[in-house]
C-alpha cells in the first residue's frame, strides 16, 4: 500500500509540474536541481554499490521486512491529531460541511452526506485516502504530507479500529 501511495503522490507531483510547464507557469521557486553531472551520478552509484556490498542477506531481509510492516496505528493518538489539524476547519464541531465530522471516531466512520469515506481494511478503496492523496482535500490549509497519508492508510488497512 505504501508503494501505491508513493506512486500516486509522485504521479500527482509530475502532473503538477507538467501542468505548470504547459500553462507557462514559473517554476523558479522550485529548488530541485535536475542538471546533475555524470560525476554526481557515478558517486551515487558507487555509494550504493558499497553499501550493498557491506550488507549481509539477513540484514537486507530484516530491513525489507521493517519497511513493509507498518507499525500498529492508533486512531486516538495517530489519526485523530492529523484529522483535527488538517480537517477541523471544515469538518469540526462548529462547521460540518458535507455532513462529515472528523473530530471523533464515530463521526468519521459515519461518513458524509454521500456515503462512507472509510472502508475498514481497504485504504485503497477509501474515499478519505483518495481525497487526501490526490490533494483534493483539505481544500483550504496545508495539504497532508506523505507520512500523514501513510498513517491514515495504514490505520484503515489495519481495520480502522477505534483504538
Amino acid at each position: 500500500m505504501k508503494n501505491r501511495i508513493t506512486s500516486v503522490v509522485i504521479l500527482l507531483f509530475v502532473l503538477s509540474i507538467f501542468a505548470t510547464a504547459c500553462s507557462g507557469g514559473n517554476m523558479s521557486n522550485n529548488n530541485m536541481n535536475i542538471n546533475s553531472t555524470t560525476e554526481d551520478n557515478s558517486q551515487i552509484n558507487n555509494d550504493n554499490n558499497q553499501s550493498e556490498a557491506t550488507s549481509t542477506p539477513e540484514e537486507v531481509v530484516a530491513t525489507q521486512e521493517e519497511a513493509t510492516t507498518p507499525m500498529e496505528v492508533s486512531f486516538e493518538s495517530d489519526v485523530l491529531p492529523i484529522m483535527i489539524s488538517a480537517c477541523n476547519q471544515c469538518h469540526g464541531t462548529s462547521n460540518i460541511k458535507a455532513g462529515l465530522s472528523v473530530v471523533s471516531y464515530s463521526g468519521l466512520m459515519s461518513g458524509a452526506n454521500n456515503g462512507e469515506i472509510v472502508i475498514a481494511g481497504n485504504a485503497e478503496a477509501s474515499k478519505l485516502v483518495m481525497l487526501v492523496a490526490s490533494g483534493a482535500m483539505p481544500k483550504s490549509g496545508v495539504q497532508l504530507n506523505l507520512e500523514q497519508i501513510e498513517v491514515i492508510s495504514d490505520w484503515i488497512d489495519q481495520g480502522a479500529l477505534d483504538n
